[in-house]
């Protein structure tokens, strides 16, 4: 199951109507022709920007960016606020986190030095969800309570309902599932007292996904319509996509697969539409995971594909790296402000002399250089221009060498995987007629047993059972390196993690990653059925694992 990732835009747009029936944004864009201060306009620029959260995210952008400029322009602080946060909300929307936070952040900088708390409650929630949106779950949950704590204390429903939902989804990735529920029934009651619709297509959203994850699908397929029905109020498309991909991983929990496909498809669709990137990779995911499932291996790789290439190029070390350092320089651009207010009283005077002489000086110094200086920075500027193209045109080419030499060393990669299966495959078979011998040989000497008569003739038939079976005692020792060959330090691994797995315990959990019925085990390690599920209890327990968490699921996971 997959979760999406929760999304919360407040808007502070009017409802518009005029005589002539007109759209929202047409009667902004009329307004705007109409305007005659800076103001007026950063004001309507930044009301077209919300309007265009949900559907059109680029275009919500280049709104926000016009606010910002007419703002700067007449130096208009609440306008220029206010189009941080619409810029960091597109850009959070497109899954550009790095460029996001960095918006983000000037504009809780704002806030802060202003000391304005009625504004932060959203702002945090929109950082936590940049935060959230990067799997960073302990920073998400330190600003989602946060933006709790101040609308509790400016009893702002609307924001305390959205940092119930969001706390609800950190809840889940951590496995609390009925906290997580609780905080989303909180932000259910509260949305539906204040008739929140945008809110509830969220939240309805969410806690189906919880109920879907504890397998309760009557329950979630009943939230998922909900929020579809809520939804035509509202027309929020990122949500939408999400609904049809949770709907989809429902059906395809129940191997539904055409109406699983269905969903996935419809879901893919206006990802695309609206340009998501996150739902773009859930929705090449759950493709990829509904033809493995089927076994369809050509439609399975090529959805993988893109689903792994888009995803790296979203979310990768160097961009957690770059937030981590806006982060860093936010915090420290505050002490520094704090040191430097301590001592401007003291050295003021002594600074003021020393500007005015430094900006005389220059002003003597520019007045000299400017003119002899222009025409050799023209001269530089296409020099560095021609540079820059040619830098472009070799990173282009070396980007498509990159991409080929990866696609070759994929298929390599594949193709080895496949022969080191295959030998593994063998391996097994081998250990299997092992064991078939050595239950021909008691069979052997039960009817010894039983025909003494026999004896001569039932000891050489013994023998040579026997020393068949010394020639496949090697077996389990190629079957390890072989299996080790292809899941690199799985036994390492397990060791340093659970040292108390005792040899047996390892080969069991060998077979199981192997995804080998219990029978099969029985089969291959020559004990009873009994035996192999008495020997993965133990395992579970040693492995600390819940009653709900599946022990294949968890093998798969290791190396």
């Amino acid at each position: 199951m997959k979760l999406f990732l929760t999304i919360s835009l407040s808007f502070v747009i009017s409802l518009f109507s005029t005589n002539y029936g007109q759209s929202p944004t047409k009667h902004l864009q009329n307004q705007l022709k109409l305007a005659k201060t800076d103001s007026q306009k950063v004001k309507l620029y930044n009301q077209l920007s919300e309007l265009h959260f949900k559907g059109a995210p680029g275009k919500a952008r280049k709104y926000a960016e016009q606010a910002l400029k007419f703002a700067q322009s007449a130096h208009y602080q609440t306008g220029i606020t206010q189009a941080y946060y619409n810029l960091g909300v597109t850009y959070r929307i497109q899954t550009q986190h790095t460029v996001a936070l960095s918006f983000f952040m000037k504009a809780y900088k704002i806030y802060e030095e202003a000391q304005l708390l009625a504004p932060q409650p959203k702002l945090l929630s929109e950082i936590g969800m940049v935060y959230r949106q990067q799997n960073d779950l302990p920073h998400a949950q330190t600003y989602y309570e946060k933006a709790l704590a101040i609308a509790q204390k400016l009893n702002q429903k609307k924001q305390i309902a959205l940092a119930y939902n969001n706390l609800g989804v950190v809840c889940f990735y951590k496995k609390h599932f009925k906290k997580a529920e609780k905080y989303h029934e909180n932000a259910i009651k509260i949305r539906e007292e204040i008739q929140d619709k945008e809110g509830l297509v969220i939240s309805y959203n969410n806690i189906g996904i919880v109920y879907a994850r504890q397998q309760q699908f009557k329950k979630a397929l009943k939230f998922y319509n909900k929020s579809l029905v809520t939804n035509k109020e509202v027309e929020n498309q990122q949500i939408k996509a999400a609904t049809y991909d949770n709907i989809g991983d429902v059906y395809l929990a129940q191997d539904k697969f055409g109406e699983a496909k269905h969903n996935f498809l419809g879901s893919l669709k206006i990802a695309q539409q609206i340009k998501a990137a996150n739902r773009i990779i859930e929705a090449y995911h759950s493709l990829y995971q509904l033809f493995y499932k089927q076994t369809k291996a050509d439609s399975a790789l090529v959805y993988y594909q893109k689903y792994n290439y888009l995803k790296d190029s979203v979310f990768n070390s160097e961009q957690s790296r770059q937030m981590a350092e806006i982060q860093a320089d936010y915090i420290n651009e505050k002490k520094e402000k704090e040191i430097q207010l301590l001592a401007h009283q003291k050295k003021i005077d002594q600074l003021t002399i020393y500007i005015v002489i430094t900006l005389f000086v220059l002003t003597i110094a520019l007045s000299l250089l400017i003119a002899s200086r222009q025409r050799l920075k023209i001269h530089k500027n296409r020099e560095i221009l021609q540079q820059q193209q040619e830098i472009y045109q070799t990173q282009q080419t070396l980007m498509q060498e990159k991409l080929k030499n990866e696609q070759l060393a994929k298929e390599g990669l594949q193709k080895e995987i496949a022969y080191k299966n295959q030998q593994l495959t063998s391996h097994t078979l081998h250990m299997i007629k092992k064991n078939q011998l050595l239950e021909q040989i008691k069979a052997g000497l039960l009817a010894l047993a039983q025909n003494p008569k026999q004896l001569k003739k039932g000891l050489g038939n013994l023998n040579r059972l026997v020393e068949q079976g010394f020639n496949l005692d090697k077996e389990w020792e190629e079957f390890r390196q072989v299996f080790e060959q292809v899941h690199q330090d799985f036994f390492k691994q397990l060791k340093q993690q659970y040292p108390n797995l005792t040899p047996h315990e390892l080969h069991v959990c060998a077979l199981v990653k192997l995804n080998f019925s219990i029978k099969e085990m029985a089969t291959i390690l020559g004990i009873a059925p009994n035996s192999v599920a008495m020997a993965r209890y133990r395992i579970r327990k040693k492995l600390q694992l819940e009653t709900d968490d599946n022990l294949t699921e968890f093998m798969m996971k290791v190396a």
